[in-house]
């Protein structure tokens, strides 16, 4: 399918790698940063554009690989007839699309995209459409990029889209965290790489199997207390500390 990609940022990259490597063809790049529209049209041997008036319309399919806050302010400036229109966040409904095109959708990668990532073809997509063609058809854009698409409404998406911050979003934080204390402290982070792999084995099992460990699910005030002393120093890794201890307290009684 001849394709329009508007973005330059790394889903864009990811994306447009992909579609163009399993026969897509991407007839135009459409940004607003010229500088990284030049760089993705180059490296797909296609044009670029920063002017949304200029936008090739005789694609099959536009994809809005943009920022969640963009999509609104760039769907009002789009006026197709019945060509595909999709975008590809996690937390906005697929309505938004809906003056753009007569077929609209969503097109949402379970992930965290790096654009000089190489292509994961494992990476769940989860799809939505405003009707059974458009479905269709998305699903054959989808088949590019993913071995993995499930068909997800919106509400369920931004349920999904919320539990993925939780397991990426938050963990990194507190990878961070761990990483400036050990730092402070000239402790050696790299001693905790098994026991971060261990802990991801863990999580990978039935909620039923998982175990888990520390004081707070053990009730030893003891040692909660020593750390809390520890992190006198640490607030924003105390008020963290104390939060979460509260929690797994409070989750496990129940």
């Amino acid at each position: 399918m001849d394709i329009v990609i508007i973005g330059s940022g790394n889903v864009a990259h990811c994306f447009g790698r992909l579609l163009k490597l399993n026969g897509h063809q991407i007839m135009q790049i459409l940004s607003r940063n010229e500088e990284h529209a030049k760089a993705l049209g180059e490296q797909l041997n296609t044009d670029f554009e920063t002017d949304f008036k200029k936008i090739y319309r005789n694609a099959d399919v536009y994809i809005l690989a943009v920022s969640d806050d963009a999509i609104s302010t760039i769907a009002k400036q789009l006026y197709l007839t019945d060509q595909l229109v999709v975008h590809t966040a996690g937390s906005i409904g697929m309505d938004v699309l809906e003056n753009v095109s007569s077929r609209f959708g969503v097109l949402y990668p379970l992930q965290t995209i790096r654009k000089e990532a190489e292509g994961n073809k494992k990476i769940p997509l989860l799809i939505e459409a405003n009707s059974p063609l458009a479905l269709n058809r998305i699903r054959s854009v989808g088949n590019a990029i993913s071995d993995n698409i499930e068909e997800m409404d919106s509400a369920e998406r931004r349920k999904m889209h919320l539990t993925a911050i939780f397991c990426n979003n938050f963990p990194n934080f507190l990878m961070t965290l761990c990483k400036s204390y050990c730092k402070r402290e000239n402790l050696d982070f790299e001693l905790l790489y098994p026991l971060l792999d261990e802990t991801f084995v863990q999580m990978k099992k039935p909620l039923e199997e998982t175990r888990q460990t520390g004081p707070a699910i053990r009730g030893d005030e003891s040692t909660i207390e020593k750390h809390l002393t520890l992190l006198e120093e640490h607030p924003e890794f105390k008020e963290i500390y104390q939060v979460t201890t509260k929690n797994i307290k409070d989750f496990f009684k129940s």
